[in-house]
């Protein structure tokens, strides 16, 4: 556990849904791969390029954020590798639906 090497680590950013209400919160899954050198680790969530917030990894090797969302935002997960770099995950979209009006 802790901030060891873990070697090539592969990130993994989902939603569900990926198109909410404006103002409502979304949860958002980070996974990392393989589990057992980054046990334990800080994950990064950055949004629209800036850092939005950071969790350890649980033992599953997952970590969860529920932002709220108030217009349209992307997201990545960043995982500090050995040195000044990050494994990166794919850029995940979170776009708002429109709420008719009576």
């Amino acid at each position: 556990m802790g901030e060891g090497a873990a070697g090539a680590a592969r990130v993994r950013v989902r939603a569900a849904p990926r198109r909410v209400r404006r103002g409502r919160r979304v949860r958002i899954v980070v996974r990392v791969r393989p589990c057992a050198p980054n046990r334990g680790r800080r994950v990064l969530l950055n949004r629209g390029g800036r850092r939005f917030a950071a969790k350890r990894l649980d033992r599953g090797c997952i970590a969860r954020f529920r932002p709220r969302i108030r217009h349209r935002s992307s997201f990545r997960a960043l995982l500090r590798s050995a040195g000044a770099s990050y494994a990166r995950s794919p850029r995940l979209v979170i776009r708002t639906r429109s709420v008719p009006s009576p």
